[in-house]
């Protein structure tokens, strides 16, 4: 952060994904809210924030339009990763990653609690999908990502 002071310069911390604090062998340290509440305690600044990944939230287990609002209000959201699942890790012992419009989160509510907190930073599709016929780039998908996210913005 000392690097940063004096700039423009955002650093958005993205969770671990998947937010286990065991992965691989390997101790994981930003798995929940609290995590990052302790990352901006430890390391106050103007500069540091999340990447919310609206996916990886979820995942967890834990509210995500709780979450918005929490960080939000601190102003603390810097970057959003829009992206919809089915499952949680506490509930369901795992997850499918699906298409934005297509999983347990409704995403129309994740844009108003972003606008409720008048988050104005990047919303951005995540772990693009591949649709049949779509290599070796996923376009169908990021198109659709971006066109859905596209509507529900302008419908605010």
């Amino acid at each position: 952060m000392p690097t940063v002071e004096g700039s423009k310069t955002k650093i958005a911390m993205h969770g671990n994904d998947p937010p286990l604090y065991q992965y691989l062998g390997n101790p994981q340290i930003i798995c929940r809210f609290a995590d990052f509440d302790r990352l901006f305690r430890e390391v106050p600044s103007e500069h540091n924030g999340i990447t919310f990944c609206c996916g990886t939230r979820y995942e967890s287990g834990e509210d995500v339009l709780k979450g918005i609002r929490h960080f939000g209000k601190q102003g603390k959201l810097f970057h959003v990763h829009f992206r919809n699942v089915r499952g949680t890790l506490p509930r369901d012992k795992g997850y499918s990653e699906v298409f934005v419009d297509d999983g347990d989160m409704n995403m129309a509510h994740v844009v108003r609690a972003l606008n409720d907190v008048d988050y104005d930073g990047v919303i951005d599709f995540d772990h693009p999908m591949y649709v049949t016929g779509d290599k070796p780039l996923p376009k169908q998908y990021i198109a659709f990502a971006v066109g859905y996210m596209r509507g529900l913005l302008q419908s605010l």
